[in-house]
């Protein structure tokens, strides 16, 4: 189970609202970018989950790179990309291609 059926639980047993603080949340990425100093946009995201590790972080200018390992499935990036309207900015087969991505 993910964390979106208890954090609805928690609200709803106390009352309150979750302020989420997990990505694709802003409040994450710009903890992240205060603490080490840099702009929001300077960081890239690499992940497997189509959605919440290329897609909605782009939105925040924030770089996506799509690695087709682990939970990559080409069915659920193409219900993605055609929801969202929106492609990554890089796709690598493995994160063994970053270097040279980032060179």
């Amino acid at each position: 189970m993910d964390m979106g059926p208890i954090t609805a639980a928690l609200e709803y047993a106390s009352g309150k609202t979750a302020r989420v603080f997990g990505k694709p949340s802003e409040l994450l990425f710009s903890a992240i970018a205060k603490k080490f100093g840099v702009n929001i946009k300077d960081i890239i995201m690499v992940g497997d989950d189509i959605e919440f590790d290329v897609l909605l972080p782009q939105r925040l200018g924030i770089t996506g790179v799509l690695v087709k390992t682990g939970k990559f499935l080409q069915q659920s990036y193409d219900k993605a990309v055609k929801r969202l309207n929106m492609k990554p900015d890089y796709i690598i087969d493995g994160v063994w291609e970053l270097p040279d991505l980032l060179s």
